[in-house]
């Protein structure tokens, strides 16, 4: 193989390569900004359940029955 032919091989394996590596980087981008929003999510609620058990059962619920 001669020089001319080796650095063309080179050239379109760099290329492939930083063609994949754009993938991947949008794909770990997106990633990351779903993981953001689930965070943000359960935080929100994991509050609202928090000041659900403060606030405790709710008064107008039906009692138990007897036999419980």
């Amino acid at each position: 193989m001669d020089d001319s032919a080796r650095i063309a091989d080179l050239e379109a394996r760099l290329t492939f390569q930083e063609d994949t590596l754009k993938i991947l980087d949008a794909a770990v981008y997106g990633q990351q900004r779903r993981i953001d929003a689930l965070e943000q999510l359960c935080a929100r609620l994991a509050a609202r359940l928090r000041d659900a058990v403060e606030m405790g059962p709710d008064p107008g619920a039906d009692p138990r029955p007897p036999h419980y």
